[in-house]
């Protein structure tokens, strides 16, 4: 996998499996100008005002920037510990150390979607959460085998 694929796929991890709720919501129909193609869908559903929805892909983009610098140091420690991996003999306290950077960086990774998420839901009004959690609900309800 490519920097580049692995960072946008980490920019729209959390926007996506918000957009799936959506669908879910939708009974799984999501047609081309939908969420599955949209990650800004559920917001739109949501009611957010042109300028929210500016704000929201501006802390999308903020966080796609800060996203690629740890993907690319992700990918720095996984050829590391892919090196470790050819040793004959691999040093244990090296590639246990190598595989806590390797935690750390995709724990740090995993909470920088959540404060994505909760930033994204402070440029929301009252009301607008509400539908949000609503359809979230809506949608985590839904049959698993469609």
């Amino acid at each position: 996998m490519s920097l580049k694929v692995l960072a946008q796929a980490s920019a729209i991890c959390c926007l996506s499996f918000l957009a799936s709720h959506s669908v879910q919501a939708q009974g799984g129909q999501a047609g081309g100008t939908g969420a599955a193609s949209d990650p800004m869908a559920i917001y739109r559903q949501a009611g957010v005002s042109q300028e929210q929805e500016m704000r929201i892909r501006q802390l999308a983009k903020d966080f796609e920037d800060q996203a690629r610098v740890k993907a690319k140091r992700m990918m720095g420690l996984i050829q590391e510990m892919h090196q470790l991996s050819l040793e004959v003999d691999p040093d244990e306290k090296a590639v246990l150390g190598k595989q806590d950077e390797i935690n750390q960086v995709t724990a740090e990774m995993a909470n920088d979607r959540i404060k994505l998420l909760l930033s994204i839901r402070k440029q929301l009004t009252e009301a607008q959460k509400q539908k949000l959690v609503g359809m979230m609900k809506e949608g985590s309800s839904a049959p698993a085998a469609q």
